[in-house]
């Protein structure tokens, strides 16, 4: 029975083939266009996205993994899927939602911030005391840097 059925489909090729890690600005910067999207996208929209602004077309199972795009993905769904029900009788109420669903979101890419923001920290912290840097010295303000005069 070999040979029979459906192709399957082959993967996009990278470059050089080689992986390329989802990093903080990738996420933001794709994060930012599903929810500038006029629809909902769908996860080929996505991946989409990322190969046509970064030249890398990543997995919908690396995407998924990060909590910002997953997040940035169901809010769109949920946004389309909310708009093809009965919108409720006031458009007050309906614009005050939606605010509150977008600060909800940035509310959370905030605290996520904030926690690599504070990994950060303690590996800063660490290196430092490894290296025998007194706080003395990491508390020392940075020294001040000329400025240069442009003659023209």
């Amino acid at each position: 029975m070999a040979g029979k059925g459906k192709p399957k489909a082959q993967a996009k090729p990278t470059k050089a083939g080689r992986r390329v890690p989802i990093k903080t600005f990738h996420i933001e910067a794709i994060v930012s266009a599903v929810k500038a999207s006029d629809m909902a996208p769908t996860w080929e929209d996505i991946r989409d996205i990322g190969e046509r602004a970064f030249g890398h077309c990543w997995t919908r199972q690396a995407l998924e993994r990060h909590d910002a795009i997953k997040e940035a993905y169901l809010a769109r769904q949920s946004k389309s899927g909310a708009s093809k029900s009965a919108p409720s009788k006031d458009p007050a109420i309906d614009l005050l939602e939606q605010r509150i669903a977008l600060q909800a979101a940035e509310l959370e890419r905030l605290r996520m911030t904030i926690g690599e923001l504070n990994d950060l920290f303690v590996r800063y912290q660490y290196n430092a005391h490894a290296r025998g840097i007194s706080p003395a010295e990491l508390e020392a303000s940075l020294p001040i840097v000329p400025k240069r005069r442009s003659h023209g």
